[in-house]
């Protein structure tokens, strides 16, 4: 438990898919110390929940950087307590986490942590922590400039995927509020191109270009830089006589890749790994002479060095 203020504070704007969502949608992340802080909670909670027999049941979702705002900078003021973390169907009260908040002379204490459906829950172990009150409401007032960013990636640029079976992967995009949906397949897996272009605009590329294959249709997506800003265009063109769809949107370098970087996170949490993609059923007898198993012949595709901002700093 920490005495005086030298305990540091950060938030990072990240997405989280509530409930049946397709798309992120922008909130907030909490470290402390450099530590993902919801990662500790939920390692402390997990202990009850089995002792309960509901091991699910553990963890919280983060929430929007103005309900975080709202809560550190207005709410503490009228409440013993507030909400830092809520539910995953999207309403913070159905499973909340909360905590007292401080604020001195020159010190914010953190302390008391509690969720009110499960009060026989000890959360003591989480301890008191003390920021120095500078940093803390320096970073109070990022969450504002987090609303608005987040508010820009969803109305001009949104990606989402949606695992399907027998090897089939969806992927939606909001270009401006139009979507369009790609049928992926293990057959014509985009994930390294995609990968290798956000690699690419990363270190400052001006343009590229991913062409996708779902048989029968075909996926164009094109990045051009102007002035700073990202034209992107997403052309779906059929085989037959179909009409062709047309999409696109403006949008900043950091947006365009944070939109995916959230999909592959969550893409990532739900299980689901590119290079080990394919049309079988878990379990699967694969046949020695014939077939080969991809887990073992390949790496994960989550261990390539570009996915380290999934985890911990």
């Amino acid at each position: 438990m920490s005495s005086a203020a030298n305990d540091t504070i950060e938030f990072r704007l990240t997405g989280y898919c509530y409930g049946p969502d397709i798309f992120p949608t922008p909130t907030v992340e909490i470290y402390i110390n450099g530590e993902n802080f919801r990662n500790k909670v939920n390692s402390i909670e997990h202990i009850f929940a089995v002792d309960e027999g509901h091991p699910e049941i553990t963890g919280h979702a983060t929430i929007t950087p103005r309900e975080l705002y709202d809560s550190l900078h207005d709410d503490y003021l009228r409440f013993d307590s507030v909400s830092i973390f809520g539910c995953g169907c999207g309403v913070i009260e159905c499973w909340p986490l909360d905590v007292a908040v401080d604020v001195g002379a020159k010190t914010v204490s953190w302390y008391g942590f509690n969720m009110y459906h499960r009060t026989n829950w000890d959360y003591s172990d989480l301890g008191k922590y003390v920021f120095y009150k500078q940093q803390y409401f320096q970073e109070v007032d990022k969450l504002l400039l987090f609303e608005k960013q987040g508010q820009e990636i969803v109305e001009n640029f949104q990606v989402g995927f949606d695992v399907q079976e027998h090897g089939w992967v969806k992927m939606h995009m909001s270009l401006e509020g139009k979507r369009c949906i790609t049928n992926l397949s293990y057959l014509f897996s985009p994930f390294d191109d995609l990968l290798n272009m956000l690699k690419r605009l990363e270190s400052d590329s001006s343009s590229e270009q991913v062409k996708i294959d779902e048989e029968g249709v075909y996926t164009n997506i094109c990045v051009e830089e102007s002035n700073d800003v990202l034209s992107v265009t997403v052309v779906q063109e059929n085989a037959d006589t179909t009409p062709n769809g047309h999409y696109s949107c403006e949008t900043s370098r950091e947006n365009f890749i944070l939109a995916f970087k959230w999909a592959f996170q969550i893409l990532e949490d739900e299980g689901f790994d590119p290079n080990f993609w394919d049309e079988h059923e878990p379990g699967y007898p694969y046949d020695e002479e014939d077939e080969v198993n991809p887990r073992e012949v390949l790496e994960s595709f989550w261990k390539d060095e570009w996915f380290q901002f999934l985890r911990e700093p």
